[in-house]
């Protein structure tokens, strides 16, 4: 019996591939958005420092409210609950929120973009990932924008009036 015993052995192979996928985001379209935080402060501009400042608007002044113009990205390299990415721009203007420094130390501001079209496919590594955002709703009326290029900073409005916004803390509300 032990002489028609027949001996098998099987190999399998694994192969990985070494090729990566590099984030890519597409813009699939844009809308105008009010935006004002948690104590009901809107974004105003000044034009002559190119910054936005949190204040409550009374009365006549609703006009100097600013409108932003939120350009949505697709990407399939992003996991599906980590937000949708967005560039904000202001309406009527080449000024649009970016977030640049550190990590210890991340700044949100202003820069302008004289070529609209360096935004329309950014990828990962281009200069242009610094105007990422991924925005996130909580509930009906609360949505965030976190920093693409610097996890875990937001975009934030100061508590003080007339102060600008902030990109160290969380409370950006978002109402349409």
């Amino acid at each position: 019996m032990i002489e028609n015993i027949v001996e098998e052995n099987a190999v399998v192979t694994v192969s990985r591939s070494t090729e990566t996928k590099v984030a890519e985001y597409i813009l699939t379209g844009t809308a105008k958005y009010s935006i004002g935080d948690e104590r009901q402060k809107s974004l105003i501009l000044l034009k002559e420092t190119q910054e936005l400042l949190a204040v409550t608007l009374q009365g006549g002044s609703v006009h100097e409210k600013v409108q932003l113009n939120l350009s949505v990205y697709r990407s399939v390299t992003l996991p599906n609950n980590s937000g949708q990415p967005t560039i904000l721009g202001i309406e009527g203007t080449d000024l649009y929120l970016c977030c640049r420094g550190t990590s210890e130390k991340p700044i949100l501001k202003l820069e302008e973009v004289q070529d609209i079209e360096k935004l329309k496919t950014i990828k990962e590594g281009d200069d242009m990932m610094h105007f990422l955002f991924l925005k996130k709703n909580h509930g009906l009326s609360m949505t965030t924008f976190e920093s693409v290029m610097f996890r875990d900073s937001f975009i934030c409005t100061a508590s003080d009036e007339k102060k600008p916004y902030r990109s160290d803390a969380f409370n950006i509300a978002v109402y349409l």
